[in-house]
């Protein structure tokens, strides 16, 4: 197919170039293909110096990239490997500082306990004492109360069975008792 192609492209333009014949065509192809190789032979020749030297400058670079790049490659490896390190330390901190603060809440929550356990006791013993004196309290209240009851129910009592007749025999016998010095209630 290539060959088709050349042939096709060379004898286009053998013939667009007023050659008559496929020879004329073939020697004009053949002479500029000798000029071309001439050419670069004598470019080549003359110019093997500067042509090793890029050579040896391209190489010598491409050499110094692939160090540069190794170096490079070798500081990420290093440079991972540091962070890698530094993660795993970060971890085990966190791990460390998340058993502390469980271990902190455990003790404030025993500390958090025990002082309600004593404000319990305390609120309890106030309850109890309170409970004791408002106890007392009624206690006397209510024995005011039952001997101001008693006395009334005695007066009543007395106002009933005493009437004018007894009211003054007991003046009598008490002033009696008084001048004569003596106890009253005796006689």
């Amino acid at each position: 197919m290539r060959t088709l192609l050349l042939f096709l492209v060379f004898t286009g333009t053998a013939s667009a170039s007023g050659w008559n014949s496929f020879d004329e065509a073939r020697e004009s192809i053949l002479f500029h293909a000798i000029n071309l190789a001439i050419l670069f032979g004598v470019g080549t020749w003359l110019l093997r110096g500067k042509i090793r030297d890029a050579l040896a400058n391209r190489a010598g670079q491409i050499k110094r990239d692939i160090d540069e790049s190794n170096k490079a490659r070798k500081d990420a490896r290093h440079r991972y490997e540091e962070l890698e390190a530094r993660l795993t330390g970060f971890e085990r901190e966190l791990q460390r500082m998340r058993a502390e603060a469980e271990e902190d809440a455990e003790k404030e929550k025993a500390n958090i306990l025990v002082q309600a356990g004593e404000d319990a006791e305390r609120i309890q013993a106030a309850a109890e004492r309170t409970i004791r004196d408002e106890t007392a309290r009624a206690r006397a209240s209510l024995r005011r109360e039952a001997a101001q009851i008693s006395i009334d129910l005695a007066r009543e009592r007395l106002e009933g069975a005493v009437d004018s007749d007894d009211q003054a025999r007991l003046t009598q016998d008490f002033l009696s008792t008084v001048q004569s010095g003596g106890e009253v209630g005796n006689g």
